[in-house]
């Protein structure tokens, strides 16, 4: 039965149907947002940047893109390290026990043979307080941050426990159900020290252990090959009419983790972004006043890469960019995410009516694709669209594919979203502003995201 369902949902689409004039119905009545993800994941499946199913994503996007009438699609090419794992095991010697596990991105090959311990949730304030017992050891963190903390992403547990002279770091995933997460723990370069990721069960099991007093040890042997490759952002365009040097830039990453076919990371996301291209397109409305630019970035797991390889090629535009949204494993959308671009709340609580939200959040956000934008002083936002429990918990892990997507959510996040593109590309008036250099270094600062970039490398101002 849900093959014939498929069958149908590939058979479907606007065809030959009769231009609505209305994107925003266009989707309600017509909507191939599914079927488009449904066929990205079966045809494609997982898509790690730099590898072959990599390189099937970007066609997939290009024709897709070509299909929809687009002007100027094209992929830009960017150079970037690659890395794809290999064979990856961990043992507890006493009680001898084999771990489920799978390594994190971007770390390297290596066996460390030691001693466990536990650093927490691998916050500053843990791994400081555990100070030198974490030397030459095998150091478990759990995912996350503590309750009333700010998120720590692994990236920090990461050079907090290499500054600290861990061997080994293995991460302990929060979600219970036997699931492990990946996810890259280095940018741009393979980390000083092996990682890897084991479930929540074996990881309070270890915990345990060390909490009655036992010194368990264990061996980790991770296999991994990394080196120099090509990836491509994908990009087309709707060119304004009236303001056509202004640009609305709508974005997701197409690339996946290799684990699963990464529907929800970020599948959900990309099919959004190309839906609202579809729908736009297929309703016969027209040239809107502003130019919007879609543009679907690769190699965001391996550290923003795609979206820092844009802003830098694109620099001479930057100021041009009225707004990037960024769509990023959206579930059931509430409302609008501003990231630090205040002058905009106002305009954007004027228009969250019309685009069927109510909420409006303004604060600096990282790790996603709208990072390297914000940081460059260019106004960004997502939708405010959490996934559901029974979703978020298999981010990054082998239990991220098709099954796990609700139609009605992407459905509402497309209409949601050819609203949104189409009020920021009509409105009279440019809702926002440019930031300076130092003007962008204050609001990092106000909304406390400075650490955090510090962490992983990743502060650009000082």
């Amino acid at each position: 039965m849900r093959h014939a369902i498929f069958v149908a949902l590939l058979a479907a689409g606007c065809g030959g149907a009769a231009p609505t004039q209305d994107p925003v119905k266009d989707v309600r009545e017509t909507s191939e947002a599914y079927s488009t993800l449904y066929r990205l994941t079966s045809e494609v499946g997982h898509r790690l940047a730099g590898t072959e199913n990599g390189k099937k994503a970007e066609e997939f996007a290009l024709a897709r893109f070509r299909e929809y009438g687009l002007e100027n699609v094209h992929a830009e090419p960017f150079d970037h390290l690659g890395w794809t794992r290999g064979e990856t095991s961990f043992l507890l010697y006493e009680p001898r026990r084999k771990m489920d596990c799978h390594a994190l991105g971007n770390t390297p090959t290596g066996t460390v043979d030691n001693e466990m311990v536990s650093a927490g949730h691998g916050t500053p304030d843990e791994v400081k307080a555990a100070g030198d017992t974490l030397k030459g050891k095998i150091v478990l963190v759990m995912s996350g941050a503590p309750k009333g903390h700010r998120g720590v992403h692994r990236m920090e547990k990461m050079a907090l426990l290499t500054k600290a002279g861990a061997a080994a770091m293995v991460l302990v995933n929060e979600p219970a159900g036997r699931i492990i997460q990946t996810g890259t723990v280095a940018i741009g370069q393979i980390s000083r020290i092996p990682a890897l990721g084991i479930t929540r069960e074996d990881g309070e099991f270890l915990v345990g252990l060390i909490k009655d007093g036992k010194k368990p040890r264990g061996k980790l042997t991770v296999n991994a090959k990394s080196g120099n490759v090509t990836s491509r952002n994908i990009v087309g365009e709707i060119r304004g009419k009236e303001l056509a040097n202004e640009i609305v830039i709508l974005g997701a990453h197409l690339d996946s983790w290799d684990l699963a076919v990464g529907a929800l990371d970020n599948g959900v996301g990309t099919a959004v972004v190309l839906e609202t291209a579809r729908a736009i397109m297929a309703s016969g409305i027209g040239k809107p006043k502003r130019t919007i630019r879609f543009v679907l970035f690769m190699a965001e797991e391996l550290g923003l890469l795609g979206s820092k390889a844009y802003v830098k090629a694109h620099e001479k535009e930057l100021g041009s960019i009225v707004m990037m949204i960024n769509l990023d494993m959206v579930g059931k959308p509430k409302g609008f995410h501003l990231y630090a671009c205040d002058e905009a709340v106002e305009f954007f609580r004027g228009i969250a009516g019309k685009a069927g939200v109510e909420k409006v959040e303004c604060k600096a956000g990282l790790h996603s694709d709208h990072q390297p934008f914000m940081l460059a002083g260019v106004a960004a936002m997502t939708l405010q669209a959490p996934l559901d429990d029974d979703q978020g918990k298999y981010y990054h892990s082998d239990g991220d594919h098709f099954g796990r997507v609700k139609k009605e959510q992407l459905d509402a996040c497309a209409k949601v979203t050819v609203a949104t593109v189409l009020e920021i590309a009509s409105v009279a008036k440019r809702p926002t502003v440019w930031l300076t250099k130092d003007a962008t270094r204050e609001r990092m600062e106000r909304d406390e995201v400075k650490e955090a970039l510090q962490l992983a490398g990743e502060w650009p101002f000082e």
